[in-house]
């Protein structure tokens, strides 16, 4: 079984609170290009990537039906953590190490197309980064798309998707 993120030893002490990094893992965020990922997803996950707390072994995949590249998509995120980032000092290095994990799927989400296309960029990013086949889907997108969503990774095969 695999440690929590953040453990509390039997202490209640606040001290006592044992940090590790989250496990390898590759990120598809649905919405990618939308004011959510902008001003808090993006900027909280760059946190967690700046306090250690994110594998060394992590991808980020954007989706969404913005017609974008992968580098459009990364200098929207580079301006975006300019402006919402919540780190008191900006740290350029990191943030460029960070910003180059992400790539970027264009598509609409009723269109079994996009799912082929994440299903590419997938094979690229898991090796590339070796996150163990390890996936986290994360839904920056309006409640009413969400079946929707599930309905297309279902059918792409990411439910029975081998692992690694």
């Amino acid at each position: 079984m695999t440690q929590p993120v953040l453990a509390i030893n039997k202490s209640s002490d606040r001290a006592n609170l044992t940090r590790r990094p989250a496990d390898p893992c590759t990120m598809v965020i649905f919405g990618a290009s939308g004011d959510l990922t902008r001003r808090l997803l993006m900027p909280a996950l760059f946190n967690l990537y700046c306090d250690g707390l994110l594998s060394e072994r992590f991808a980020i995949v954007g989706v969404a039906m913005d017609d974008l590249t992968t580098e459009v998509f990364q200098g929207r995120m580079s301006e975006a953590i300019r402006k919402f980032g919540t780190r008191p000092t900006f740290d350029e290095a990191a943030w460029n190490k960070f910003v180059a994990r992400l790539s970027y799927v264009s598509g609409k989400f009723d269109d079994g197309a996009t799912f082929d296309r994440l299903k590419a960029a997938l094979e690229v990013a898991e090796p590339k980064y070796n996150t163990e086949g390890n996936l986290l889907f994360y839904m920056a997108t309006p409640p009413t798309v969400l079946g929707l969503v599930s309905g297309q990774l279902t059918k792409a095969g990411f439910k029975t998707r081998p692992k690694g």
